[in-house]
């Protein structure tokens, strides 16, 4: 006797993770679905391009305008929950790696 059990992948992005409230109603949809056994996450609205930005070599102002842009969109999402604190250490950790993995890229050269 052959049982087959269905499972079901969610992937969230972009808008579908943007903040806060975007992210409760994923985790609902996923709550509401029992076979849902997976859960992929991908950047919230705008983080992916502001990364592929920082990738593509910009100068030290821009980065740190980027920087801070990301940071303030997750803070913006972690700030909601009861102990954001632990998280909010989290992602000034990681900024911080991004930051010391840029600095060896050059700045794109001023054009005239």
């Amino acid at each position: 006797m052959s049982t087959t059990t269905s499972l079901r992948i969610a992937k969230f992005g972009g808008t579908s993770v943007a903040d806060f409230d975007a992210m409760n109603r994923s985790a609902d949809i996923v709550l509401a679905d029992p076979a849902v056994r997976v859960v992929v996450l991908s950047a919230s609205a705008g983080i992916t391009n502001l990364l592929v930005a920082l990738a593509e070599g910009v100068a030290q102002e821009q980065r740190d305008v980027h920087l801070e842009k990301i940071r303030h969109i997750q803070y913006a999402i972690i700030d909601r929950l009861s102990h954001p604190q632990v998280i909010r250490e989290e992602i000034d950790r990681m900024l911080e790696n991004v930051a010391r993995l840029l600095k060896p890229l050059r700045s794109p050269p001023l054009t005239p």
